[in-house]
């Protein structure tokens, strides 16, 4: 059956406009017509949709002559570019530079000549080079308005290429014939160790860790010790939040999927006391004293204070900055050597990024809100203009500070990972990727042409939320990326796999295909686009092998079968969450069906926890905040409970993790135990366990379809680190997973 997804979609389009055209062209850049969605019936978006995103890729839809016009130069561009803007070519260790093709496009009456091509390997010390002479083309396609039939060849490279990123350059017989794009080697896995035994681990929320020394936030010294903590219950990873940039001068905006970078961190986890200039510095010394009651009360306070906590925060990093320039950069230091080297591996990454954040904070001080880049004097608004390089010139100590910041918290990190290496955990700390930058960051002010500002992502209508979500962020142009040779999609895990054993790429679909919501829409009018698929993940498996780091990739919602089928393949684990493992009947999927290569785990922090899922009290929140599109679809859900909850338990009684059928009435840590239980029986390489989980929270982390109207991203877990080894229920579940996981078949 097919639906419309809104009274739009069965409208006629305007004269201007043939339906048959705007779909074909919509088709041909990769835009969906049509989709299967979450319920299993054909979904078809709007016409005014594929208008506004055809709009995004600069086609002209003023009529059906210009669609025509644009369906045909499409063509055309596909056959005019004679070397690709990328390439990527993923393969085995034992098949790297034997016979790998490269199509190259060019006029049939042409290519019968003598080409030169120059492969320039990634560092540029090194070239390989040769002459080539095109046989006949694959397929054809003549342009009607000026007779020239163009061919597709293929350029055979038989040398011993290294994997990397590589510029491919081919030069024909004509003076001035030379084109380019980028060349990238891949291997066709992602990394995984080679002794891959059955693994498990801790998930956290940095932000909500209680500790006798932390300001009233969570930070990478508490990080440390809970990695020490689960190193010594036997555990191999602790899993953490997205650790990105916010905005430091808007501390309202704590989402950390919702960031000013994906590319730096979050300030906010630095540790002031374990700097090196803390026992020096005057000036932070005297900020502490200035607000040591506000820090008491945050420390006190059950949720995360970050509106009255950042600028206090601020004035002590401001202090220990200070004493920084004064004691190191000042009088050239090893640890002012430090720095400097630091900044310039960063480069110019780093030094834009610190120009924003000194820009942004200028901004927002001096009109007392929040002032969006777009809305900044003209000048600023774009990266490369020279105003801005004036302005990181005069206010060099605000970026500077910017860039310290980022400094520490590197080494604060280095410190994490080095606390994992001590505790003998086999991975390590399991990182998370956000799937989006905020539109007002810095990721997209330094690079505005890679994203559609007038458009959001986000996901069409399932059991989550009958009304699609709308995440509020701009998606990554296809073409753009592919133009640009990925290296803002290497850029990007590089960074973040850098000091991680393993990282969750949040809703890996987005490599293979991305639902696009335009401006004035909501999420239930919106259509996929495509991505590069296997280019993405040649380019994700070499950084995995350059990082030496697992990948997982979150894919739960709508998921296209190509992503079951690829993943393995990959070595890309999948995401096995226990709520959504049920077959057709409503029964849990028994652990032994459950794929290798996963990680397994109970909920995730968009969901109920298991105390929550008991008492439905996710239910009742998305009630009463109307998040269900009728009283019939709120029943229904609310109905359906007492059947998921009964379902649970006979799964768990028939593998005798429970002693009987019957459902208890209330959560007990047993239940929550045996639930783990049930998981670390599987053979999935990987299972992780939520803290909420274990410490009986009920409200979840977040949720989804709310920004202020729910308390997300802000909840302390109860139980302070130092208490974690004499919870009974903590080290309960800690060692079951221990025991049972011990004796889990792994198929490698």
């Amino acid at each position: 059956m097919t639906v419309a997804l809104s009274s739009e979609s069965t409208e006629t389009l305007p004269d201007r406009l043939c339906t048959e055209t705007l779909h074909q062209l919509a088709k041909a850049y990769g835009i969906y017509t049509e989709y299967a969605d979450a319920f299993g019936t054909q979904a078809v978006p709007p016409n005014e949709t594929l208008v506004k995103i055809l709009q995004v890729f600069g086609v002209d839809t003023a009529n059906t002559p210009a669609l025509q016009a644009s369906l045909q130069a499409k063509t055309l561009q596909g056959y005019q570019t004679v070397v690709p803007p990328s390439y990527v070519v993923s393969v085995t260790d034992e098949l790297t530079g034997e016979q790998i093709g490269v199509p190259i496009h060019l006029p049939v009456a042409q290519a019968s000549h003598v080409f030169r091509w120059q492969v320039q390997l990634e560092g540029g010390h090194t070239t390989l080079e040769g002459d080539y002479q095109f046989t006949d083309a694959e397929v054809t396609y003549t342009d009607e308005a000026t007779g020239v039939t163009y061919g597709k060849y293929w350029l055979h490279l038989s040398e011993k290429l290294p994997f990397g990123y590589h510029t491919l350059v081919l030069h024909g017989s004509q003076q001035g014939d030379r084109w380019q794009g980028a060349f990238i080697y891949t291997p066709n896995q992602c990394y995984l160790p080679k002794a891959m035994a059955p693994r498990w681990g801790v998930a956290v929320q940095l932000y909500a860790q209680q500790s006798a020394s932390n300001m009233g936030v969570g930070n990478l010294t508490d990080l440390a010790a809970i990695c020490q903590w689960a190193g010594g219950q036997g555990a191999s990873m602790v899993g953490v939040n997205p650790l990105h940039s916010l905005f430091p001068s808007r501390p309202g905006h704590h989402s950390p999927y919702s960031p000013a970078s994906r590319l730096f961190g979050n300030v906010l986890y630095i540790d002031p006391q374990s700097t090196p200039e803390w026992v020096r510095s005057r000036e932070a010394d005297k900020a502490m004293a200035q607000y040591a009651e506000i820090i008491a009360k945050c420390r006190r306070a059950d949720a995360v204070d970050y509106v009255t906590l950042t600028p206090v925060l601020m004035a002590i990093f401001n202090g220990l900055f200070s004493t920084f320039v004064a004691k190191e950069l000042n009088r050239e230091t090893p640890r002012a050597a430090e720095f400097e080297a630091f900044c310039e591996e960063q480069g110019e990454a780093l030094l834009r990024y610190a120009t924003f954040m000194a820009i942004s904070e200028a901004q927002d001080r001096d009109a007392g809100h929040t002032v969006c880049w777009w809305d900044w004097p003209t000048s600023l608004q774009q990266a490369e203009n020279p105003a801005v390089e004036t302005f990181a010139r005069e206010h060099y100590d605000r970026v500077t500070f910017y860039q310290y910041l980022q400094f520490v918290l590197h080494q604060q990190l280095a410190t994490v990972q080095a606390a994992t290496d001590k505790a003998g955990m086999a991975i390590g700390l399991y990182g998370d990727l956000a799937v989006g930058s905020d539109v007002s960051g810095a990721d997209v002010w330094q690079n505005p042409s890679l994203y559609a500002r007038n458009v959001r992502v986000g996901c069409p209508p399932d059991d989550c939320n009958r009304l699609g979500q709308d995440w509020g962020l701009p998606p990554i142009k296809p073409d753009v990326l592919q133009q640009q040779g990925y290296q803002p999609w290497a850029a990007l895990l590089a960074a973040n796999m850098q000091h991680m054993g393993a990282i969750r790429i949040d809703h890996a679909m987005a490599m293979l295909r991305l639902f696009w919501i335009p401006e004035g829409m909501n999420g239930t009018q919106g259509t996929y686009v495509s991505y590069p698929y296997y280019d993405m993940l040649g380019v994700l498996a070499l950084e995995s092998h350059r990082n030496q780091c697992v990948v997982i990739g979150e894919d739960l919602g709508t998921v296209p079968p190509e992503i079951f089928e690829s993943f393995p393949r990959w070595n890309v684990h999948s995401y096995r969450l226990l709520y959504f493992q049920r077959q057709q009947n409503g029964q849990f999927i028994p652990p032994n069906q459950y794929p290798p290569m996963a990680m397994a785990t109970l909920s995730t922090h968009d969901l109920a926890t298991l105390p929550g899922f008991w008492e439905s009290s996710d239910i009742a929140v998305r009630d009463s905040l109307g998040l269900y599109p009728t009283p019939e679809v709120h029943a229904s859900i609310a109905n359906a409970r007492p059947e998921e909850k009964q379902a649970l338990v006979t799964a768990l009684h028939q593998q005798g993790l429970w002693p009987t059928a019957t459902v208890p009435d209330a959560w007990t840590i047993e239940l929550t135990e045996a639930a783990y239980r049930y998981l670390a029986s599987t053979p999935c390489h990987l299972v992780m366990c939520q803290m909420e989980d274990l410490v009986g929270q009920v409200p979840q982390v977040n949720l989804p379809g709310t920004v202020n109207e729910h308390p997300n991203w802000q909840r302390k877990i109860t139980v302070p680190i130092e208490g974690w080894l004499t919870h009974a229920s903590i080290q309960q579940v800690c060692q079951a997973m221990g025991s049972v996981r011990q004796q889990a078949h792994v198929p490698l």
